[in-house]
């Protein structure tokens, strides 16, 4: 079994009850660096 430093599995975010972007799944270990790369208001600052 892994220990994870940051992990989510189907996440889902929003404003006001509306989902914006669903099933986000992440699994980091410490030290590991993630980019999220999108063009504007695709949603990173909400994640």
């Amino acid at each position: 079994m892994n220990s994870y430093y940051i992990r989510t599995d189907n996440l889902t975010v929003g404003y006001n009850g509306v989902p914006l972007i669903r099933d986000i799944s992440l699994k980091l270990n410490r030290g590991e660096i993630l980019t999220l790369i999108g063009p504007n208001g695709a949603g990173k600052s909400t994640i």
